[in-house]
């Protein structure tokens, strides 16, 4: 790999680990018999860690558009991981909860999920990685508030 332009730049970089890491978690979900993808997991997280979201809130939480939601929650509902129910505060709604079947998937998710992340994390130290997140997440917020004609 070229060590210099591009190939080198913090864009490229995390879209190519976006990536490898989005293979990763599929190949090791698929040797586990476990038919969901990132996407899915994702989503399903979320509602592990607080049931019965609505779609635009599981739309903001993984970054998806509306559509796209739509079509991981449609897929989770055809796996029996979780059903939609009415917002009983506004009918025009649902929220999506857990299934049976999805709160029991939890354990063999996460166990499997957590090799990916083993795996990334190798000959990487505790503060490096936490370095990196704090340097990460304070990009993300001024990105988020930065207006365009800043630079």
């Amino acid at each position: 790999m070229n060590t210099t332009g591009f190939e080198m730049s913090l864009p490229y970089v995390i879209n190519r680990l976006y990536w490898i890491l989005h293979h990763r978690i599929n190949k090791i979900f698929s040797a586990s018999a476990i038919n969901i993808s990132m996407d899915q997991f994702f989503v399903l997280i979320f509602l592990w860690q607080k049931d019965g979201k609505n779609q635009q809130e599981l739309a903001e939480l993984t970054q998806k558009d509306k559509a796209s939601i739509s079509r991981i929650i449609d897929l989770l509902e055809k796996k029996q991981l979780l059903k939609r129910l009415p917002d009983p505060g506004d009918r025009r709604n649902k929220l999506v909860f857990l299934s049976e079947k999805g709160k029991d998937f939890q354990e063999k998710c996460v166990v499997n999920g957590m090799k990916s992340r083993a795996i990334a994390e190798k000959n990487i130290t505790k503060k490096d990685l936490q370095v990196t997140m704090k340097t990460l997440q304070q990009m993300i917020i001024n990105l988020k508030e930065g207006q365009v004609n800043e630079v």
